[in-house]
Parts: C-alpha cells; sequence; structure tokens
C-alpha cells in the first residue's frame, strides 16, 4: 500500500457509530388519491408541506415529503408519505432545546 491509499483509506473509515433512539421511526402517515383527469398520460409531484409555530422562527412551509406518480388518462393512484419524530421537530440554537 501506497501512504496515499492509507491515507485515504483511514479518512474514509468512521471513528465512531452514533445512535438516535426513535428519531427516524415513523410517526404519521399521510395518503391520498391522485388522479390523472386528463387525456394524456403524465406524472404529478405530490408535495407535502409542515408549518410550525412562530415561535419556532422556522420558515413558514417547510417540505417534509415528496413523491413523483406517474399516471395514465382517468387511472388513479394512492399515494402515502411518511413523517418520522425528526421531520416534525425544530431546534432552537439559543435555548438548546
Amino acid at each position: 500500500n501506497s501512504p496515499v491509499s492509507l491515507y485515504k483509506q483511514r479518512r474514509m473509515r468512521p471513528y465512531n457509530n452514533f445512535g438516535h433512539s426513535g428519531l427516524y421511526d415513523p410517526v404519521y402517515t399521510i395518503t391520498f388519491t391522485i388522479k390523472n383527469t386528463g387525456n394524456y398520460h403524465g406524472s404529478e409531484v405530490a408535495q407535502l408541506y409542515l408549518g410550525f409555530p412562530v415561535q419556532a422562527q422556522e420558515p413558514l412551509k417547510i417540505l417534509r415529503g415528496f413523491e413523483r406518480v406517474y399516471l395514465e388518462p382517468n387511472e388513479s393512484r394512492e399515494v402515502a408519505l411518511v413523517l418520522s419524530r425528526k421531520d416534525i421537530s425544530y431546534w432552537n440554537v439559543v435555548n438548546q432545546q
């Protein structure tokens, strides 16, 4: 092994493992139906936005999920977007909470 390849191996190796218990577990599932009412096949991007309380000092709307759906004319499809605990949380840097 050359010094360069050893450096790359060391640099790419993770030093620690961290766990975030429950942070990414599904909390809510939002389901809805999209229908192509047109005469041609096409696609639609379903988007899920959340809004937090004003005191959170977050943007008015935050994109938390999306899915592109391809549909033939008159075809319907159910879409399910999942929110995790992280998706519905915000962090106040000043108050550390």
